[in-house]
């Protein structure tokens, strides 16, 4: 099952208020029209009144529901997002330094040797996964497959998306991103 996001749940809640509420109002409606008016005259003129009154209350109701679902969508987020320091020194480190000099730290952490790393590297380069034609261009091919198999090579509280976010210096859903990039390029058929 998909997880629902706290902003998805108050949208589905302030929805699902709104439908009972225009429920409601309708069944309300509808008795008053077949129980609660008299033959006379002067009933017909206070059914017409009240069913008016009770289209206003509804409209209005309607325009807070509305309101309130417009406002939940503006906001990507219902909370106040915390910018956390990363320095992404470490994964620099690895693809230069550790790579070139001390091939034994690079294996400890993508759990290969960097000759396998550029032969894999060189094979999924020209991937389609890795163009685009936006104004912002993707990190190094590199760096995000040296996340994903970070990634690959750890496991329990290693592996973490947190974990390597932190170690590789990037955001928590640049995490999956890249790995989902990877996972698209080794799984094509001419790979």
């Amino acid at each position: 099952m998909p997880r629902s996001t706290p902003r998805r749940q108050a949208i589905q809640a302030v929805y699902d208020a709104y439908v009972l509420n225009l429920i409601t109002q309708t069944q309300s409606t509808i008795n008053h029209e077949l129980y609660g008016s008299s033959n006379g005259s002067n009933s017909d003129h206070s059914s017409s009144s009240d069913t008016d009154e009770n289209l206003e209350i509804t409209n209005a109701t309607g325009q807070v529901f509305l309101q309130l679902a417009s406002d939940l969508y503006s906001q990507r987020y219902l909370t106040d997002q915390i910018n956390i320091n990363k320095s992404g020194q470490d994964l620099t480190l690895l693809l230069t330094d550790w790579k070139l000099n001390h091939p034994e730290i690079f294996c400890s952490y993508v759990r290969m040797s960097p000759e396998s790393f550029n032969a894999l590297l060189a094979a999924i380069q020209d991937d389609p996964i890795f163009q685009n034609n936006l104004q912002n261009t993707q990190d190094p091919i590199d760096r995000q497959l040296a996340v994903a198999l970070f990634r690959f090579g750890h496991y329990g509280n290693a592996a973490t998306v947190t974990k390597v976010a932190l170690w590789a210096g990037i955001g928590y859903g640049t995490v999956r991103l890249y790995t989902n990039r990877i996972m698209i390029a080794v799984c094509w058929d001419h790979f």
